[in-house]
């Protein structure tokens, strides 16, 4: 990652680390544009930083210009309905707008990773104030970039953040899609343990699409890579899919082998919420087949992990579990 690309990664997280809407209402894009150092991507000449500098001029000069007109019109009858929202939305309007400046930087610097990158902050910000299909379009050219990425490397976890956009606004059939397209790049790069993370995220797609044979094999796959490269955490997670698809599907035998394998890799990898959850869904399995003493063990042991992790709403599902299986016992 260059340093420009760094800088932008970092500006980011600042924002949301440090919530800016108050500071940017009070001092406007440009006091922030001051505030905030804009570096020069790597083998950019001086006069490209002069040319950026007088960009980022013109860009921080517009939200006073905009402020002046609505200044101008905030008389008008059908201005006043829009105020209070316009004020909310404002500081996140101009950090788009500043974004949306900084783009053509990292196309003259032929640097695709940090225009997508860019594009997904844009996005995230155009979902937070409420805009969706502004957002759903910023995550497009995200994605229509991924093939000219340089280093094949950054293809997965880029992919991976963009279509983790389209699934936290529903898009699954978008997500599914852009996966598929991805994958190839992917496997083309030889970075098998992305590609196993986006097959991993197929077969979850898959089933929410009522897919399920096709989530099966996805996740089959995504196992066998993790096993073959050795991720151990990777390998749990993947075990953890399957066996729920199989459970799904009424396979519980089945569930129970791949939930068996998965619990001592969730303890090598010291991952005690996953252990507490593979406890837990031992217990689902053993409770569906009607063996009582199995699933009691199994949601006793889940508990203890749920309250050592500090996991109150796992917890209260545990319980529920507990008590609904200790009446039925009763009753009998």
């Amino acid at each position: 990652m260059d340093f420009l690309t760094q800088t932008y990664h970092q500006t980011a997280q600042y924002i949301t680390m440090h919530n800016l809407r108050r500071m940017v209402s009070l001092i406007g894009l440009a006091g922030l544009s001051l505030a905030m150092p804009l570096p020069l991507a790597v083998g950019a000449s001086p006069a490209a930083g002069r040319q950026f500098g007088t960009q980022a001029a013109q860009t921080s000069a517009a939200p006073d210009q905009a402020a002046q007109e609505a200044k101008d019109r905030k008389d008008r009858p059908e201005a006043q309905g829009h105020a209070a929202g316009e004020q909310t939305v404002a500081p996140e309007r101009e950090l788009i707008a500043w974004y949306e400046a900084t783009l053509p930087r990292f196309r003259s610097a032929s640097d695709p990773f940090g225009e997508a990158s860019t594009l997904a902050i844009i996005a995230e910000t155009y979902a937070q104030i409420g805009e969706r299909e502004k957002a759903l379009e910023a995550c497009g050219r995200g994605l229509a970039l991924v093939p000219a990425i340089k280093d094949p490397r950054q293809r997965g976890p880029m992919v991976r953040r963009l279509v983790g956009l389209y699934e936290s606004w529903g898009e699954k059939q978008r997500a599914a899609e852009s996966l598929t397209q991805a994958l190839p790049l992917v496997r083309a790069a030889g970075d098998r343990k992305s590609e196993a993370q986006l097959l991993n995220r197929l077969g979850t797609l898959s089933h929410a699409l009522g897919q399920q044979q096709q989530a099966l094999d996805y996740s089959s796959q995504a196992l066998a890579i993790f096993h073959e490269i050795g991720d151990r955490a990777g390998e749990a997670v993947a075990l953890n899919q399957v066996g729920r698809l199989y459970f799904r599907l009424g396979e519980r035998q089945k569930a129970l082998d791949y939930f068996r394998q998965e619990l001592p890799l969730n303890r090598a990898t010291n991952n005690r919420a996953g252990e507490a959850r593979t406890l837990q869904l031992l217990g689902e399995v053993y409770q569906a087949m009607s063996e009582n003493q199995k699933a009691l063990d199994h949601y006793t042991q889940a508990l203890a992990i749920w309250r050592e992790v500090g996991n109150s709403k796992a917890e209260a599902a545990v319980l529920s579990r507990i008590d609904k299986l200790r009446q039925s016992r009763s009753e009998r």
